[in-house]
């Protein structure tokens, strides 16, 4: 009888920790779910250029993105940047990947607001942007980047 009991003890510790991964695996897919509202292009116009980001679901993991800055007078590309957001490891990041970089910079996921559409990657070990920020109201898209001295903000509409 002590043999059944333990038997049993041990499997339903190992069905009970298998349920709270399952769980903790869905809550990160769930969120990043959760950031389907980026799927779009969004533009802001500035005086001197235009900036595009535009992003598209590659898998239930994983959306890709890219940035680019246009030169309003000749249209040529002043800046472009790789994007991508994925959950890997229990949690969720946002890579990026700059041309004149050598090495992709990540910012892991440290806060999230599913209701508010709301969500800030931190990477502190970055010198900038240490953080990136996003928000969507309506059709607007607000994004942040920065550090302890100084932050850049974007206001985005979607195309």
């Amino acid at each position: 009888m002590k043999v059944k009991n333990i038997i049993f003890a041990i499997l339903s510790s190992v069905i009970i920790f298998i349920i709270i991964s399952l769980n903790e695996k869905d809550k990160s897919i769930s969120i990043i779910n959760q950031m389907d509202f980026l799927l779009n292009s969004w533009v802001e116009k500035r005086e001197d250029k235009t900036i595009i980001e535009k992003w598209e679901k590659v898998s239930p993991n994983t959306i890709e993105g890219k940035s680019i800055y246009l030169d309003n007078k000749t249209k040529d590309t002043i800046f472009r940047e790789e994007l991508r957001l994925v959950e890997m490891l229990d949690d969720i990041y946002y890579i990026t990947y700059i041309e004149t970089n050598k090495d992709l910079v990540s910012f892991r996921l440290i806060d999230y607001s599913i209701d508010n559409q709301y969500f800030r990657f931190e990477n502190n070990k970055h010198d900038f942007p240490k953080y990136i920020s996003y928000l969507s109201k309506s059709d607007s898209l607000f994004i942040e980047i920065g550090n302890e001295k100084k932050s850049i903000n974007f206001t985005y509409t979607k195309k």
